[in-house]
């Protein structure tokens, strides 16, 4: 794909993922007579989205003159000096939990917080244990990412998995385990419940992921071989690799390693353990570098009843917490990787988001990590359209692709987010109309007369060329003639029209780059809606008691058979076109769940 097209590619994955703020009033006798704090938590419960948080923001820019109690505080010199003596930070990252004032990253993590928020809402209900919370937690992660890491090649020919943000990772849907552990501890954070990464001694100096050669089986799993989660006084153990909570806390299993005899036995590279790494289990505090800040903190507080969120960690009281956990002579430390990484947990927000959006990253559009992340997003076929002559015409298909796409899946909320924040009928809503779109796609495409198609291209490339010719007609000329030009402004309209009147041969090779995969994805997406669905209604058939109960039951019996048929759908009709066919094999251990639960009054 060239330069161009990258960034065609980019502006239209976004499109719609960042508004501009609307204009936000500064008269003043508007500020003498509204108070800042209120209107920013009136914004944020009208919406969460990063238009909304950018919004809110903007009414918090002007407090000074204001009481010291309405003033956020920054990070003075003998706090920084605190806080790095207990969880090491890089200049940069220092930078960031400095100023008093807002920055332009906090926007982007207070927007990521509320969709991890929302997500959390939809796991809860009363009564609750707080490691059957955790476990619930988990189990949900490894539903919404299913193993299949992106790659990146290096210039020497290696490979590397970029582990990115817990919310680019949910929008995609799959990722590395690495990813996985990342998208559970910012999960966690907003369910009240702390989260480390365990490793060997000295996973705390090292990098988040490392080069790979392009030929290895699997990607390595990095420092770390687990997550723990902090219940009490004790560590649960989650491998995020395998999918699986261990077996024993962190205390049982290095008093007994024989509880992961069968993990210690098993061939396979998921995530290879031995006695030894559990012996010597150090644990790791990890955190955004956003929830270090004094500033978050004071909003956290401030507006805590309107939003409902955990924005803010103290670190020395974190470190405190987990030292009184773990066995005895366990190592507790923060993360210190190497300053120069960006894909540690610490830093990866800021790392990869665009400067303009208030990160780090200055690459153009299209050659930012996160443009490319965003187009390896699109199964290849939505790009696989006929070259024409001109690359005019051909950019004009492939932003029809990519919009008609684009549109189904990118635009913000997107039926995976919805999903992922608990809003199924919305999901579902959206997600049959496109699916039914897509379907009349396909059905188009096997009445249409491949004829058809090889003339309109035909006709494509001599309209086009007639065009070349208009421009310059003769072979001496240096520059184009511009569109007013008598001769140029006739075929241009002659394009236009043909346009129009061979759009429905357009729409076929359009059908013919979208619908199939346009139909895998929202057969999909429907099949996950609906089970997850399905297993919140088992939580709450879990919990049941009283006269509710029987409801209950036949509630959740009812919705696993809707799920299981939808798992059906899926694999008897999409799962051989599905253009991520890692995904097939999560489908199936999914639909198996949803059977064996369909089956049980």
């Amino acid at each position: 794909m060239n330069r161009c097209m990258l960034v065609v590619v980019a502006f239209l994955l976004a499109a719609g993922c960042k508004p501009t703020n609307p204009p936000i009033q500064s008269q003043d006798d508007a500020k003498e007579k509204t108070d800042p704090w209120e209107e920013a938590g009136k914004y944020l419960k009208k919406g969460t989205d990063l238009a909304s948080c950018k919004t809110a923001l903007g009414q918090l820019k002007d407090l000074a003159g204001r009481a010291k109690d309405e003033q956020p505080p920054g990070l003075s010199a003998e706090s920084a000096a605190a806080l790095v003596a207990v969880a090491p930070l890089a200049p940069d990252d220092l930078a960031e939990v400095r100023p008093a004032t807002f920055t332009p990253l906090d926007p982007v993590y207070i927007a990521d917080c509320f969709y991890l928020r929302d997500a959390a809402r939809s796991l809860e209900v009363p009564g609750l244990t707080p490691s059957r919370r955790a476990e619930l937690a988990f189990a949900w992660v490894c539903r919404q990412i299913y193993l299949d890491p992106w790659r990146l090649a290096n210039p020497d020919g290696s490979l590397i998995a970029p582990a990115l943000p817990p919310a680019s990772v949910l929008r995609r849907g799959s990722g590395s385990g690495l990813e996985r552990a990342y998208v559970f501890l910012a999960l966690l954070q907003q369910m009240n419940l702390e989260g480390c990464l365990i490793g060997p001694p000295d996973a705390g100096t090292k990098a988040a992921v490392s080069p790979f050669p392009a030929n290895a089986p699997t990607v390595p799993r990095g420092p770390f071989w687990a997550v723990g989660v902090r219940v009490e006084n004790e560590l649960l153990l989650f491998d995020p690799w395998r999918g699986q909570p261990f077996p024993g806390t962190l205390a049982q299993v290095k008093a007994n390693p024989d509880l992961l005899k069968a993990w210690f036995e098993e061939k396979g590279p998921v995530s290879p353990l031995t006695a030894e790494d559990i012996k010597n289990a150090a644990v790791y505090l990890a955190v955004p570098v956003s929830a270090l800040a004094p500033r978050l903190a004071f909003f956290e507080e401030k507006l805590k009843a309107e939003t409902g969120l955990n924005l803010a960690i103290d670190a020395a009281a974190m470190k405190s917490a987990f030292e009184k956990a773990v066995p005895p002579g366990t190592p507790v430390s923060f993360w210190n990787p190497p300053a120069s990484d960006p894909f540690a947990y610490v830093r990866v927000l800021p790392a990869v988001t665009p400067v303009n959006e208030g990160g780090r990253d200055r690459s153009p559009p299209g050659a930012s990590l996160l443009g490319q992340y965003q187009i390896s997003l699109l199964p290849a076929s939505v790009l696989d359209l006929p070259r024409l002559r001109s690359g005019v015409a051909t950019s004009r298909l492939q932003q029809g692709a990519l919009g008609s796409y684009a549109a189904a899946f990118f635009v913000p909320p997107t039926p995976r987010e919805l999903i992922q924040r608990g809003q199924f009928q919305e999901a579902a809503r959206f997600l049959i109309e496109k699916q039914g779109g897509f379907a009349r796609g396909l059905e188009r495409l096997r009445q249409a007369n491949p004829q058809l198609v090889f003339d309109w291209i035909q006709r494509a490339d001599a309209i086009y060329t007639e065009l070349a010719r208009a421009r310059r007609p003769n072979v001496n000329d240096r520059e184009d003639r511009p569109d007013s030009d008598p001769q140029v402004a006739e075929v241009l309209a002659a394009i236009d029209q043909f346009w129009k009147a061979e759009a429905i041969t357009a729409q076929v090779i359009i059908d013919r780059a979208t619908a199939r995969v346009g139909l895998t994805e929202s057969t999909f997406l429907i099949a996950l809606s609906k089970h997850e669905e399905a297993e919140r209604m088992q939580l709450r058939t879990d919990n049941a008691t009283g006269p509710n109960a029987a409801q209950e039951k036949s509630a959740a019996f009812n919705a696993w058979g809707e799920a299981a048929a939808a798992w059906r759908s899926y694999l008897d009709q999409a799962a051989s076109q599905d253009p991520f066919p890692n995904r097939v094999a999560h489908a199936r251990a999914l639909a198996a769940r949803a059977n064996e639960l369909a089956q049980k009054k």
